[in-house]
């Protein structure tokens, strides 16, 4: 299904009715990648500060969740790698798996948790520039880097997260 012209509203309504579990929330994933200069496939990863609630000190791609104010998944898509990176998304290649996940939060250590599903949509992007002069926003992220598929089994990142990068540079590949 080609999500990437549908509203927040309307992607919830479809997850709604072809889901297993109901999303809380959709977010968007923007597989930003790139052929270096000796021709190894690289894709950008950020480590999300140690400071975040979710995931501290894990590396994911850039992107987070769909706002109300974007009229699209392509917006919330270039909003995000923009707010990020600083980069600018120049071309969608294709699009990647969805997936679903869940976050839960507790507070203080009490017994309450609060227990969110996401509905993950990734897609493979270009940008306009070299990719070299990004900039990580430090509200969000610690560092960026740009890796290969051998270096992912060094680096703190989540299965679902891991599928999809892999996904990415084997997608580039062809």
């Amino acid at each position: 299904m080609d999500f990437l012209h549908m509203s927040r509203d309307d992607v919830q309504v479809w997850a709604q009715s072809a889901m297993p579990s109901p999303a809380d929330k959709i977010t968007v994933g923007a597989a930003v990648v790139r052929t270096s200069e000796n021709g190894r496939r690289e894709i950008l990863l950020l480590k999300r500060a140690a400071h975040e609630d979710y995931y501290p000190g894990v590396f994911e791609i850039p992107g987070g969740k769909v706002d109300e104010s974007d009229r699209s998944i392509r917006d919330a898509l270039a909003r995000e790698v923009a707010e990020e990176t600083g980069l600018t998304v120049s071309g969608i290649l294709g699009s990647l798996e969805p997936f679903m996940y869940t976050t839960e939060k507790s507070f203080g250590g009490s017994v309450q948790t609060i227990r969110k599903v996401a509905l993950q949509l990734s897609y493979l992007v270009e940008v306009q520039e070299s990719g070299d002069d990004f900039v990580v926003n430090p509200d969000e992220h610690s560092e960026g880097t740009w890796a290969t598929a051998d270096r992912l089994s060094a680096m703190p990142i989540t299965n679902d997260m891991r599928k999809i990068v892999l996904e990415a540079l084997g997608s580039l590949a062809q």
